[in-house]
């Protein structure tokens, strides 16, 4: 089976166990008394996430360190990282904020629901647990399907899929680009590690400002949480007032960020971590080459030279993805709209 498919095809798996499975975990929950939506949360990652991946693991027998590219983050990268992460919340804030003029934000809702939870057990909820299952899922084995392909299209597919992957209509576009950043991230450095960096930063800034706006109310005596008002529900001057005053931000934030993750593609190609290169030639052939570098002190060497027929992106799996997605989230909208 060729690594694209085989990527494609895992990820199918994934958003079909993610539709279906919740139906059975719910009577599973209520049938051994488990009400707790942190304790549900936590069960669902390990089941859906974490339990699939040792599975393939078991079946497919992957070299690990190259699937997962579990290599070493440099210190300097994990700074500039994190500094990324920041620098992408107003960029973030503007497409979550767009999303909300349309469809309703059920993450935000949840969040609300457990806002009682005690910060660290939040943090480890929100932030760490979803940055680890999530990338070990979309940029460790489904990722590695794309090792061979251009970052242009690993970035768009991959950013297209993490969308997909939250199976929710408001955070669909602003996952989809923090996807495509998280895959770059990890193309460049090699490591899944700066993935799961920015995933936590990103994550948990979220919960401290959840955090800090629920301490604020509680100081000016308000009972009232971001989901007793929904942005959609706004009049069109205010929502195009939140929206210019965000986009000036985003705007600002976002060149910014992409000057910084030039900044660190340049650090890692100085370094001369792995680095991939094909060319697709007329006749359809995919021709390889991999030249590989331990640190910036070793001489590099080209480990092998070789042909394979083109292993495309556009597959049955990927295609039944989209048209599964499409009409979970219509039938989804539809229900909730009639609710």
């Amino acid at each position: 089976m060729k690594k694209t498919f085989r990527a494609n095809l895992y990820f199918l798996i994934i958003m079909l166990g993610e539709i279906i499975a919740p139906f059975f975990l719910f009577y599973f929950y209520k049938k051994i008394g488990i009400h707790d939506l942190r304790i549900q949360l936590f069960t669902n990652h390990m089941i859906l996430f974490i339990l699939p991946a040792i599975i393939y693991i078991l079946i497919v027998r992957p070299n690990l360190k190259q699937t997962f590219k579990f290599n070493k983050l440099y210190l300097k990268d994990f700074f500039l990282i994190i500094g990324l992460a920041l620098l992408c919340q107003p960029v973030v804030s503007l497409f979550s904020l767009i999303t909300s003029f349309f469809f309703e934000n059920d993450i935000g809702n949840f969040v609300t629901e457990i806002s009682s939870t005690p910060f660290i057990p939040m943090l480890l909820l929100m932030a760490v647990m979803p940055a680890i299952t999530e990338e070990i899922t979309l940029r460790g084995i489904v990722q590695s399907g794309y090792d061979d392909k251009s970052d242009f299209k690993t970035c768009v597919v991959i950013g297209l899929l993490f969308g997909m992957f939250h199976l929710n209509a408001q955070q669909f576009l602003y996952a989809a680009v923090l996807g495509g950043v998280l895959a770059y991230l990890v193309r460049v450095t090699n490591s899944i590690f700066a993935s799961m960096t920015f995933h936590f930063m990103i994550n948990g800034t979220s919960v401290i400002m959840q955090k800090l706006l629920i301490l604020f109310q509680d100081k000016i005596g308000t009972g009232e949480t971001a989901t007793d008002m929904p942005i959609k529900t706004l009049p069109l001057n205010e929502k195009l007032s939140l929206l210019k005053g965000c986009a000036i931000i985003a705007l600002i934030s976002g060149v910014l960020s992409i000057l910084l993750i030039k900044k660190i593609k340049k650090i890692n190609e100085k370094r001369k971590i792995k680095v991939s290169q094909g060319i697709l030639s007329d006749n359809g052939i995919y021709y390889k080459e991999y030249i590989e570098y331990e640190d910036k002190d070793d001489i590099g060497y080209k480990s092998y030279d070789y042909e394979v027929k083109e292993d495309k992106i556009i597959n049955w799996p990927f295609i039944m993805t989209i048209i599964i997605y499409l009409i979970y989230m219509i039938l989804s909208l539809h229900l909730s709209s009639i609710a």
